[in-house]
């Protein structure tokens, strides 16, 4: 790379970062728009005491994708709750905040609640962890 190709590069670095980084991701204290709490409430998934890195951003006016790990005991009771199916993959893009195909055991299933439309994954990569992602809309 020549040096003025570097300079260049550097100098755009900070905007692509920018660009790309997402709008309201927050942690489990909540995201500019809702805490994880009224993310539940309105979702109407309670998500299990043991989760760990809880990660939220609104992809649209009306959408929120959600992330987070619990205990594998945790998401195999999650997935039966809300009786996901095995070998179902109902995130089909990628996100801000996960990957488009984790490898793993997979249950998904998609749901209703009042009026958000739920499609929710728990993905148990065969470590001592499981990977909830969910799709929001109307939320």
């Amino acid at each position: 790379m020549s040096p003025r190709s570097r300079r260049l590069a550097g100098a755009l670095a900070p905007a692509l970062f920018l660009a790309v980084v997402p709008a309201g991701c927050g942690d489990e204290a909540g995201t500019t728009a809702l805490t994880r709490d009224e993310i539940e409430e309105r979702s109407g998934v309670t998500l299990p005491a043991s989760v760990e890195g809880f990660r939220a951003t609104r992809t649209a006016t009306d959408q929120l994708q959600v992330t987070a790990t619990v205990t594998d005991g945790d998401g195999a009771r999650l997935a039966d709750d809300l009786g996901l199916e095995a070998d179902r993959r109902v995130v089909t893009h990628s996100s801000p905040l996960w990957e488009l195909n984790p490898g793993g055991t997979i249950r998904g299933g998609t749901s209703r609640h009042e009026e958000v439309e739920r499609a929710v994954e728990v993905i148990d990569d065969d470590g001592s962890r499981s990977t909830v992602r969910m799709i929001l809309d109307g939320i």
